[in-house]
């Protein structure tokens, strides 16, 4: 495949807003074909998956209506926003919590018209040793300690990887995405260049919202995805060593499918884009002949479904509530006109009440208070009306 054909100005780009955020987004292939949704990694881009979307885009797909192709640039990357922490604490901004930017992708599908997709993940989203095990927090230190896969993590979680990735952007993106992973030149460049204005604050902030979260996966203690899921294992990864990554996976996902890849590191989406492009192809090709997708298609469909109508259920009963609300409103009103009108008329026992104390009547009423004593003032003095 020639070269000029992958370069970024080669693609369609688009934004979307989403919350209070741009995101960025590159869309190619057939609007009414399967969706596909590419998500990157650390310190990636869309850019890392266009091997992959040019592929298959270019393919008929199983069902012979092709696919669409959307790569997204992440919160903190790119041409996506990129906010900064709220204080001068450290601490990272809490946007950047898996689970929120996992909304957002949500919501982009949603504004997309997209219901279901194939979600294809690199790097933080295979074998995160986040995710937790027990409902015990696992410290930077203690992972570091127990696993030395994983001692950058406290390095990258710091204010100094920040300063020293940003005073020495060139040489760190010249190092990781070096010849041998595939890139060019122009292709570091590109990186640098969406780098450059903001920084590594918004990637490296994903390491800082460890705790948050941990907190944030304790639901998930105990379950298990039973979506099918493929998983290529890249035997030469030196990040996400194969035996680590088999292992955490099993703990998590039922119906899971290895793709051993022996060539390549760990960016073999351009080290190794042919294996990667034909493990992503015959895997949903494989799903479509033995109908997993279509049975998965109906039970997500049973679960909207299930969803939309206890969010029905709630809606009115929360219209209830607020009914009968209003009528006792309305009721407490009319007691307390009842009783004004009472004292006021001619002959009637008890105190008589000024205008401003009628004033205070209604208002106690209308505050729900139907018994029990009012204390109710005349100008200088105090009276207790028992109500």
């Amino acid at each position: 495949m020639a070269s000029d054909q992958l370069t970024p100005g080669s693609f369609n780009h688009k934004y979307a807003t989403i919350g209070k955020y741009q995101y960025h987004y590159v869309e190619e292939g057939n609007p009414s074909g399967l969706p596909v949704v590419l998500v990157h990694g650390f310190p990636d881009l869309w850019f890392g998956w266009r091997h992959q979307i040019r592929f298959l885009a270019s393919q008929r797909g199983p069902q012979g209506q092709g696919y669409r192709v959307i790569a997204v640039d992440l919160l903190g990357y790119g041409a996506t926003s990129k906010p900064q922490s709220e204080d001068s604490s450290g601490d990272a901004h809490p946007d950047y919590s898996p689970k929120t930017v996992a909304g957002h992708v949500v919501a982009l599908m949603d504004q997309l018209g997209i219901a279901k997709a194939v979600l294809a993940g690199h790097d933080w989203g295979v074998g995160n040793p986040q995710r937790p095990v027990t409902k015990d927090f696992i410290s930077l230190e203690k992972l570091e300690k127990e696993n030395q896969m994983f001692s950058y993590f406290k390095y990258f979680a710091s204010a100094q990887a920040v300063h020293d990735m940003d005073t020495g952007m060139d040489d760190y993106i010249g190092a990781v995405f070096c010849d041998s992973t595939g890139n060019t030149e122009e292709d570091r460049k590109y990186y640098i260049d969406n780098l450059r204005p903001e920084g590594f604050h918004g990637p490296l902030s994903y390491y800082r919202t460890f705790r948050m979260s941990h907190q944030e996966d304790l639901p998930m203690v105990g379950k298990r995805y039973t979506i099918p899921t493929l998983l290529m294992v890249v035997i030469e990864d030196l990040i996400l060593v194969p035996e680590y990554v088999r292992s955490v996976n099993l703990d998590y996902v039922d119906k899971l499918e290895y793709l051993d890849i022996e060539n390549g590191g760990h960016f073999v989406l351009t080290e190794n884009p042919d294996a990667v492009n034909q493990g992503i192809k015959n895997y949903i090709e494989k799903l479509f002949a033995a109908g997993e997708i279509a049975k998965e298609n109906e039970k997500v469909a049973a679960e909207v479904a299930k969803e939309e109508m206890k969010e029905e259920k709630e809606e009115k009963e929360g219209e209830l509530e607020e009914e009968l609300e209003e009528e006792k409103e309305v009721r407490n009103r009319e007691q307390a006109i009842e009783v004004l009108e009472l004292n006021d008329a001619p002959g009637a026992e008890g105190p008589s009440y000024s205008s401003s104390c009628r004033v205070k009547s209604i208002k106690h009423f209308s505050h729900g208070h139907e018994h029990g004593p009012v204390l109710l003032e005349s100008g200088e003095r105090s009276k207790k009306a028992k109500l």
